[in-house]
């Protein structure tokens, strides 16, 4: 029987055999440490809205350091897509170093992206 004679059925199509573990591994979580100009002109704001545009969860706080850490998790692509912004920031920014640490995948348990202090 050919493709044309195939019911079809409602609903997600299960994922083939070991997709699954495919699919968490997919999943990405960083801890970023940004630092230089980046306290005072609108950084957590505009970060804040690019992880919601990604559809990210975490925290971006201002550290007493001057530097910014931000806490990020969502789809490795959408992830690595705030990561390269965070390399630049906003216009008024001037980022002097980015140090990214990975952490373990899901391991960030809130519900959605907003700045912190």
């Amino acid at each position: 029987m050919g493709l044309l004679g195939r019911r079809r059925t409602s609903g997600p199509t299960p994922p083939p055999s070991g997709a699954q573990a495919d699919g968490a591994a997919r999943l990405r979580t960083i801890r970023a440490r940004v630092s230089g100009q980046v306290q005072g002109v609108g950084f957590r704001w505009y970060c804040t809205e690019q992880a919601q545009q990604l559809g990210l969860v975490g925290r971006v706080s201002n550290l007493s350091d001057g530097d910014v850490e931000v806490l990020a998790q969502g789809p490795a692509d959408a992830v690595s897509q705030l990561v390269a912004w965070l390399y630049h920031g906003p216009r008024w920014a001037r980022v002097d170093d980015v140090r990214i640490v990975e952490m373990e995948p899901g391991s960030l348990l809130w519900r959605d992206f907003r700045p912190g202090n």
